[in-house]
């Protein structure tokens, strides 16, 4: 099978097409369990009426009405996949007339999110020239940046599309045990589960009908008046950064304010500040390591090209020269990487220590002088 962007939508289309038969299978065992629970609440019922010397209208109008609460739940119960099902698509038709009022697209799907991410890292890679490398480095960096980003966030909407399925499927066999009063409470949580993700799933399509729009109008600001400098491209990577935290983050805290477990709570604070700053970091170290080595890469073809032209074979025209050193400067940094690598795994005390990238750059360094 070939594997594509469409992949992802693919995936969810499994949880679909499987749906009837998981529903037939679960709703087998969640009968059995609830008509026995039904029988002991019935059972205690009559049981304690009796042992109070209840009047016997009282115990056919307390009869009567358990039978009416009863099959009130077991029709909830057998028809919970479509009931859940149109909760979240609730929610989700809410999301996406906001998205719309505020200029978005609307039923956005992860493959329209991953062709979008697609579109401007493929504009910023486009816009690399061999006459910048250094800002081709930048272009390259927030090529990738996007690619993650983007992908961790078409990864979260297919986990919230999912968990939709998960509320009304699997919440189907949870749904028997409203059958008894002394069980009730777990019965009833997928009803809030199911309002829980079908908010999350509003929160997340507007925010990434938001993303979406935005992100493709830098991709055709790029095609169309080149490539952004360097401050354009770090304000492109923070962007995403946010971005990012929002479609991880937002979504989470609205499901929260349905279930109760908000995360304003002191200690969820802190330990989100802790993952967000410390991911930031190790993104920000790697980058700059990354541009210290191809900086590093970049000035020892330079010192190499000299060699060339004072030996006489260094290429005429300044065509030639600059593409002789946009390949000698991907040789020197592939070679710095590889050697890095091999310093590693041979067990060099020197490679053991920092960063990857600033090893690379101080090694070619070291070869430049």
């Amino acid at each position: 099978m070939a594997v594509s962007a469409n992949t992802t939508d693919q995936i969810i289309q499994q949880f679909a097409n499987h749906g009837p038969a998981i529903q037939a299978a679960l709703l087998n065992g969640a009968s059995d369990l609830f008509s026995g629970l039904a029988v002991i609440e019935l059972v205690w019922l009559v049981g304690w009426s009796v042992a109070h010397k209840t009047d016997i209208f009282d115990i056919i109008i307390a009869v009567t009405r358990f039978s009416i609460i009863v099959g009130f739940w077991f029709w909830l119960m057998r028809n919970w996949v479509q009931i859940s099902k149109a909760i979240t698509d609730s929610f989700e038709l809410f999301g996406n007339n906001a998205v719309t009022a505020a200029g978005g697209t609307a039923k956005l799907s992860p493959y329209d999110f991953i062709t979008a991410g697609e579109t401007l890292a493929y504009a910023l890679w486009d816009a690399m020239a061999l006459s910048t490398p250094l800002t081709n480095l930048a272009l390259y960096y927030g090529g990738v940046a996007v690619v993650i980003v983007f992908g961790l966030i078409a990864s979260a909407m297919v986990l919230v599309l999912i968990e939709a399925f998960l509320a009304s499927y699997l919440g189907t066999v949870l749904m028997a045990f409203n059958a008894s009063n002394f069980t009730r409470g777990f019965g009833q949580s997928p009803i809030r589960y199911a309002i829980a993700v079908g908010v999350k799933l509003m929160t997340l399509q507007f925010i990434a009908g938001i993303t979406e729009a935005t992100v493709l109008n830098w991709a055709n600001t790029i095609n169309v008046n080149g490539a952004p400098g360097w401050k354009g491209v770090i304000l492109m990577m923070m962007m995403s950064i946010i971005m990012l935290v929002l479609g991880w983050q937002a979504p989470k805290i609205a499901q929260d304010i349905i279930v109760g477990s908000h995360i304003s709570t002191g200690p969820g604070i802190v330990q989100a500040a802790r993952m967000v700053a410390g991911a930031t970091a190790q993104a920000f170290t790697s980058a700059v390591g990354g541009g210290a080595a191809g900086v590093a890469a970049y000035r020892l073809a330079g010192r190499q090209v000299s060699a060339m032209t004072a030996a006489g074979t260094a290429p005429a025209n300044a065509a030639a020269r600059a593409a002789t050193v946009a390949r000698l400067t991907a040789s020197n940094a592939a070679s710095g990487v590889a050697s890095d690598v091999g310093k590693r795994l041979s067990g060099s005390y020197s490679a053991s220590h920092g960063y990857s990238g600033f090893r690379v750059a101080a090694d070619l360094n070291k070869q430049k002088k």
